[in-house]
């Protein structure tokens, strides 16, 4: 395709056959890759011309005098139509008359899209409506907010801590008589983020040396488990084994319900400890999931989401909504399959993009906050259905391009510089204005708005490398920034639309709970997914707080808060009590380790590192050596019976 010639352009012919002919270009026609136009010759004849035989006219070309152009028979007034429905339409046939030419980049050039009227202005430079500001601030209670900020007092505000008595129940239908305790359990998945181990899981119960552990205070402190805890590592393999997020013996309907109390209870938090700023950002994340799902197994996952252009591929797909500025999540929601999807709240209505974005914007109705959403939520519809709810927004158009100009300004942007800026405007159903803008960067970038204006922004600087070959064979790599005009609509998108993606790479790329943490269990997944976004959302509120002072890196706070966690200042160390039951006779005669050199068994004679806690008298030195249930004797059973 001849790069320039639109709709409307005077062209002239360069072929055998079509040389010395000038024209209008009156339909332009893509039904190959290669475009063809309908051309209206000047002396009246119309044909259809390959590109390969156009040429835009030029100053050089053109002759001293234009002729004046008859009327195209098929078009009566000065507005043309443009199918936005797809990008990739088989077939996509532009109108205009003889005077569009003329009125190209004027007040009165308009564009028809699905019963929409677009009209292309020249600037926008006052705000389309006044928003109040929100600052983003963290409503801190009570108990958290005495003493320093720790790093573990930003994890406890982000948790929501009323669910660990939701969690307690269930737990203990699985396994009786047993405590759980969540917090050693929640150190040694920080330390599995943090650094996992490449030794044996029984390295958290390592002893280590005592006086080490004040020195160093990192994640390569020795836990000490069984003395902090009293906890032993079979104890502690069985809560994890027997942790449940809901009641085994529960038949709920819904398939997510092992998750789902959770979920609300992670909205519900947010709402309450955090006050969002301005731009809320939109967009997906993915829980990694390559196990078994519901259709083959009836333990599986409800509902796999497989998209190949994710870094996770498959696993539970869910919708965040972040706080641009600070990076914290404020909600979630599980993407479950179809027909669930299509039974939730405003589908119907407005279709699946638009309707997730108004259910996770609900909290903040009427606040006059800003949305930026991913391209998977940006249409018209969505624009006009968040400014009926006291709400604006701003986005890059990609796919959604019902009632949308995109493939009129990308058209436009054949001859525009890079930096340069093309808007169009359209009044919405409340009267406001909402505008349509094209930045041309090394692709056009289309954007669907209600505020910001055109006004000069931030230029976008680009880091760039370059290798520079000299003439003595040498090479060397040249490091240069790359500067690119853009309005201040568009620095305010390109702010804010990333917040989401900032907090994956930090869950999924640094943290790696995914990993830290392998079960064959889908709601452990999700479970360990969700704990991970509240362990980063814990780091960007302390991020956010320190933002003047010399903070950790995300490394380094995982570290410090896995200490917090493990050796915890609020949780006194505790021993387990004996057992007060009528078995207690019968277990007296339990076998106990001398820790001394081995004696001879008093049943067998061969050597033993055990004694009866009964007949040993240690005050007297005088021990009963015995062989253990382990060493496959039958000792201690004899000795149990003789003792009766």
């Amino acid at each position: 395709m001849v790069v320039g010639i639109n709709f409307g352009d005077r062209v002239v012919g360069k072929s055998a056959k079509t040389r010395g002919k000038r024209g209008v270009v009156e339909v332009v026609v893509k039904e190959k890759r290669q475009h063809s136009y309908d051309v209206l010759w000047d002396d009246g004849q119309r044909e259809r011309i390959a590109a390969r035989s156009l040429a835009l006219e030029t100053s050089s070309n053109a002759t001293t005098e234009v002729p004046t152009l008859p009327m195209a028979s098929f078009s009566t007034n000065e507005a043309f139509s443009c199918d936005s429905s797809s990008e990739e339409d088989d077939k996509d046939v532009y109108f205009a008359d003889a005077h569009g030419a003329t009125a190209l980049g004027s007040l009165t050039r308009r564009v028809e899209c699905i019963g929409r009227t677009w009209e292309k202005c020249d600037d926008v430079l006052d705000e389309p409506a006044a928003a109040k500001k929100h600052e983003t601030k963290f409503k801190w209670p009570e108990v958290l907010a005495l003493g320093s900020k720790a790093h573990a007092k930003y994890f406890y505000l982000m948790f929501p801590m009323e669910y660990m008595v939701s969690l307690d129940t269930p737990t203990r239908t699985l396994i009786q008589h047993v405590k759980p305790t969540p917090r050693p359990v929640a150190g040694s998945s920080f330390c599995d983020g943090v650094r996992p181990m490449k030794r044996d899981f029984r390295e958290y119960w390592n002893e280590g040396d005592a006086e080490h552990d004040d020195d160093t205070r990192s994640v390569d402190t020795p836990r000490r488990f069984g003395t902090r805890f009293g906890m032993s590592r079979r104890r502690f393999e069985t809560l994890t084994a027997a942790f449940c997020l809901h009641d085994p013996d529960d038949t709920n309907e819904d398939p997510w319900f092992p998750v789902r109390d959770f979920i609300c209870a992670f909205n519900k938090r947010r709402n309450d400890v955090v006050h969002a700023g301005t731009y809320l950002c939109v967009d997906e994340s993915m829980v990694q999931w390559y196990g078994t799902e519901v259709k083959y197994h009836h333990l599986g996952l409800p509902h796999k989401t497989k998209n190949p252009r994710k870094p996770m591929s498959q696993g539970a797909e869910i919708k965040p909504i972040a706080v641009a500025e600070s990076g914290v999540l404020v909600g979630i929601e599980l993407v479950e399959r179809k027909l669930r999807q299509r039974d939730k709240q405003f589908t119907h209505q407005f279709g699946e993009g638009t309707a997730i974005t108004l259910r996770l914007t609900s909290p903040f109705y009427g606040s006059r906050r800003i949305v930026v959403g991913d391209s998977a939520f940006a249409s018209v519809k969505t624009l006009a259905e968040l400014e009926r709810r006291g709400l604006y927004f701003m986005e890059l158009v990609k796919t959604a391009l019902s009632g949308y100009p995109k493939q009129h300004m990308v058209q436009r942007s054949a001859t525009a510089r890079r930096g340069d800026a093309y808007v169009m405007r359209n009044e919405s159903p409340f009267g406001t204005m909402m505008y349509a803008l094209r930045w041309s960067d090394r692709k056009p970038k289309c954007i669907i708005a209600n505020r910001g204006t055109t006004a000069p922004g931030n230029d976008s600087i680009r880091t760039r490398h370059k290798i520079v070959r000299h003439g003595d064979g040498t090479s060397k790599t040249v490091r240069f920034t790359l500067q690119v005009r853009r309005p201040h609509m568009v620095e305010k998108v390109f702010a804010a639309f990333s917040a989401v993606d900032v907090h994956n790479h930090y869950r999924q790329g640094s943290l790696s709970m995914e990993k830290g943490w392998p079960t064959k269990t889908w709601w452990h997944r999700v479970f360990g997914s969700v704990f991970g976004m509240i362990i980063t959302d814990a780091f960007m509120a302390y991020k956010h707080e320190n933002v003047h002072t010399d903070s950790d890196s995300f490394g380094e706070f995982l570290s410090k808060l896995a200490w917090q966690q493990i050796f915890n200042e609020y949780i006194s160390n505790r021993k387990r009590s004996r057992i007060q039951s009528d078995l207690e006779t019968k277990y007296a005669h339990a076998r106990e380790n001398n820790g001394r050199a081995q004696r001879k068994c008093k049943m067998c004679g061969k050597k033993c590192a055990f004694i009866c806690s009964t007949c040993s008298i240690s005050e007297e030195n005088h021990f009963f050596p015995l062989c253990s249930s382990i060493s496959k004797r039958k000792c201690h059973a004899q000795h149990m019976v003789q003792a009766k």
